[in-house]
């Protein structure tokens, strides 16, 4: 059933694999560029650039229900460095990211996977109003970082595979400090990976997986941001979300959710106020939405992407449509501590940080 999955015959109820065996070192070489997705970004830089990446990763094996079931993914942490091009608005961008990889093809000698991976970067320049006004994409040094890749892996020998594809690298601080438009970077790469031995690994079924296929749970959450506006770089605008949603796993580790959001972001009342000079209370700047999403559960740890739909909303400046990816870690049964940003196609909105329980 799983020889499409991983190595012909590797299947093995226990696993006889030495722990550093599953350990990989592997560089890429990535040649991209910034997406203009405003017209300042074209001052930024008008050259296509390359970054450098080290990484450090795992392979794993099935030990655990969720590793047999997402098809054996790899587990990693990658440093990258870029300098931009030719720039001198940005400087260099130092950053760090755990990420995981995810098998969608693959035979002995062939890969192509899907890989997620988020962390922080360090920008050494940024936004200043005298001598850097143009940098209007990074307004902190320190930024989330955001990497997606589709990549294809073929093998070269025992301890040796080559690797190309795609990816997407995002950074911004969530709007914490203004001017945000963030950097986008889209980019082809290639690179190599070593296995630091070469010991065969053995792939194994767990004998015990959790069944979680069908149910159904309700989930409430209380989350607080800051944030700032443009135009307006010495002020914080508190943002408090309330959100509520039925899940359902329709396998063991996969769920979808459909729920609501209510959103206070005081600084809708300096946008609106910009434009009719009048204050607004808690109540009309409230916004409303539906929320559809899908969520990916490893363990205590879990992956999530949305997409929201304002149904009431007094500010519309950014139209109605928002996305969400963020983290959810249960330290208990019930209680899960939350990490999320929101974001408007390429811009984002904010980072925040919740608590909530989840039946």
């Amino acid at each position: 059933m799983f020889n499409w999955l991983v190595f012909p015959g590797l299947l093995a109820q226990e696993s006889k694999t030495n722990g550093t065996s599953l350990f990989f070192i592997g560089a890429k070489v990535n040649y991209g560029y910034l997406i203009p997705h405003h017209t300042e970004i074209w001052a930024l830089t008008n050259n296509f650039y390359r970054s450098a990446e080290f990484s450090i990763w795992k392979q794993t094996n099935g030990k655990k229900g969720w590793q047999y079931h997402y098809r054996y993914p790899r587990i990693g942490l990658t440093y990258r460095y870029t300098d931009f091009g030719t720039t001198k608005y940005l400087g260099h961008m130092n950053a760090v990211y755990p990420w995981m990889n995810f098998p969608l093809v693959s035979n002995e000698n062939f890969f192509f996977d899907f890989k997620i991976g988020l962390g922080v970067a360090y920008f050494s320049k940024k936004f200043d109003r005298l001598e850097n006004y143009k940098n209007l994409a990074i307004g902190s040094n320190w930024n989330a970082a955001v990497n997606f890749q589709l990549q294809t892996r073929w093998k070269i020998n025992h301890q040796t595979w080559m690797n190309a594809g795609f990816s997407m690298f995002h950074a911004s601080n969530g709007t914490t400090r203004t001017p945000n438009f963030g950097v986008n970077e889209p980019a082809l790469f290639a690179g190599i990976d070593i296995k630091l031995n070469d010991e065969k690994i053995d792939y194994v079924k767990p004998q015990h997986i959790i069944r979680q296929k069908g149910k159904v749970h309700f989930r409430m959450m209380a989350s607080q941001a800051t944030k700032q506006v443009e135009r307006d770089y010495k002020n914080h605008y508190r943002v408090v979300v309330g959100s509520a949603d039925f899940s359902i796993f329709y396998n063991n580790f996969n769920r979808i959710y459909l729920g609501c959001d209510a959103i206070l972001d005081e600084s809708v009342r300096v946008i609106l106020g910009r434009k009719e000079n009048r204050i607004y209370s808690d109540e009309e700047i409230m916004k409303y939405a539906v929320v559809l999403g899908h969520e990916w559960v490893f363990s205590n740890l879990s992956l999530f992407g949305a997409f929201g739909y304002y149904v009431k909303t007094i500010d519309k400046s950014d139209g109605l449509v928002y996305n969400k990816i963020g983290l959810n870690y249960a330290v208990f049964k019930y209680l899960v501590l939350n990490l999320t940003l929101k974001t408007y196609y390429a811009r984002a909105d904010y980072l925040s940080v919740g608590v909530g329980i989840i039946l």
